[in-house]
């Protein structure tokens, strides 16, 4: 371990060097990675194997569901006053949305963008970086509805083309935003 003596204040005394020999328990006692993630395993509970740890773990996805499970199961349970638990639960629910939502939006961004330029007749190439992809897409949509209001899918084959397509991206994003919603208007198996 590299010593860290030399950078601490003279007023910590022998601190550091006592929370590196014997660090104190964990909040909620929770030690293990894979608890800490909110039972996310996959590659967590192991010791780093190499690489920048910096850039690998924990990723954005395993923060908002760290952060989601103690909100569910550390804070909310001990909160008493009404206006409070509601409004935790809210939070809870906009970091499952963004957890959902990092996972497959790159992805999602990508069909909808092969769609919608192939659909317009667009002859750039989709960008690489999200961002730029995410603007593209919402330019290719404002021009979709500009289309749509000329009335160029007013014929019955294009407009239940287009209709198939456009409950496409709405199932898509309905599965990020509210999964449970969706499963109550698909039919039973």
């Amino acid at each position: 371990m590299a010593d860290l003596r030399k950078w601490a204040d003279p007023g910590l005394g022998h601190s550091l060097e006592r929370v590196a020999s014997n660090p104190p328990p964990r909040v909620g006692g929770i030690n293990q990675p894979s608890q800490r993630l909110g039972g996310a395993t996959a590659g967590v509970s192991r010791p780093f194997a190499g690489g920048d740890p910096m850039h690998d773990r924990p990723t954005a996805a395993e923060l908002l569901s760290a952060v989601r499970h103690f909100l569910e199961t550390e804070l909310l349970p001990s909160l008493t006053d009404a206006r409070l638990r509601f409004q935790t639960l809210v939070a809870a629910n906009v970091l499952a949305v963004a957890e959902r939502e990092v996972e497959v939006e790159d992805q999602h961004l990508r069909q909808e963008w092969e769609w919608l330029s192939g659909l317009l007749l667009l002859t750039l190439h989709g960008p690489e970086a999200t961002t730029e992809l995410r603007r593209a897409v919402r330019a290719a949509n404002v021009q979709l509805c500009s289309e749509i209001r000329k009335g160029h899918f007013d014929e019955a084959a294009e407009f239940l083309s287009l209709l198939r397509e456009l409950r496409k991206a709405v199932v898509r994003k309905l599965e990020v935003a509210n999964p449970r919603y969706l499963a109550s208007f698909r039919e039973p198996v």
